[in-house]
């Protein structure tokens, strides 16, 4: 993101104090991104294991009111934390398949020419600055009601469509995919008002749900909505007071940011 910012202050001085704006090179950009991250989760673990701090890596499910399965380790416990955050949401259409979540676009190895965001929310509008700052040809952002950024004040909204626009962005309100296909030359998506958008790519960012597969089988007996996991005023479970939900896997008001993280006798 502070690559987009850089560039975009840069071109707003052009025939100021600047005589040409930078470009960004996007495979550099990606190697220097990953130099920040490669190793971080591997010096994370090793910092739990030298706190005296076991940690088992497979996928967990809760298989009774006290105890995770985690892999073929049985784990028990008197109190458990689930801190399994959320997942992006998936659009149920004809060709869900050729829709990607925002995930892999931040590890694209070349950037796409033509792009299209289905949502509006804050992801869509900050990965559209970046890939039209970046050098994609056409971005369009798609948002299924007449108010994108709904939880922003709208005059700010606004002058951020307006500047949007300016840049070179295209955003349609009121209108959502109907289904996609592929092509000789890419990406085919049919809106419901029959307006075809080609792509080379197409990012869907729609919100997210919470992850509840720990529950599966409903063993852990921990009462849940689409929410999440429902819990008391001190995020313990309504239904198994053993267990304890924190962060974006909750049904609560907040979502958090990237990461929620916690330590107990057992953390999932």
């Amino acid at each position: 993101m502070s690559n987009a910012e850089a560039v975009a202050m840069a071109g707003h001085l052009v025939g100021r104090v600047i005589v040409a704006a930078p470009k960004t090179d996007w495979y550099s950009l990606q190697i220097f991104k990953n130099s920040f991250l490669d190793g971080l989760s591997k010096g994370e673990v090793k910092g739990w294991q030298d706190a005296g701090v076991p940690n088992f890596n497979s996928r967990a499910v809760m298989t009774g009111e006290d105890d995770v399965t985690v892999g073929h380790d049985r784990l028990k416990a008197k109190h458990i934390v689930l801190a399994t955050g959320a997942t992006p949401r998936h659009a149920e259409i004809p060709g869900t398949e050729n829709i990607h979540d925002s995930e892999p676009f931040l590890n694209l190895p070349d950037l796409p020419k033509r792009i299209v965001f289905i949502g509006g929310g804050y992801i869509s509008f900050e990965f559209a600055h970046v890939a039209i700052r970046a050098g994609a040809k056409k971005v369009t952002i798609l948002h299924r009601s007449s108010k994108p950024l709904k939880a922003f004040d709208q005059d700010i909204v606004k002058t951020v469509i307006k500047a949007s626009e300016a840049e070179g962005l295209s955003v349609t309100l009121n209108e959502s995919p109907k289904s996609v296909e592929s092509a000789d030359n890419g990406l085919i998506l049919q809106s419901f008002k029959g307006v075809v958008y080609e792509a080379d790519l197409i990012i869907e960012s729609t919100g997210r749900v919470p992850n509840l597969s720990v529950l599966e089988g409903g063993y852990g007996k921990v009462e849940s909505s689409l929410r999440g996991v429902i819990v008391n005023e001190y995020l313990q479970s309504v239904s198994n007071p053993r267990v304890y939900a924190i962060g974006d896997c909750t049904a609560t008001q907040y979502m958090l940011p990237t990461a929620a993280d916690g330590y107990s006798e057992i953390v999932c």
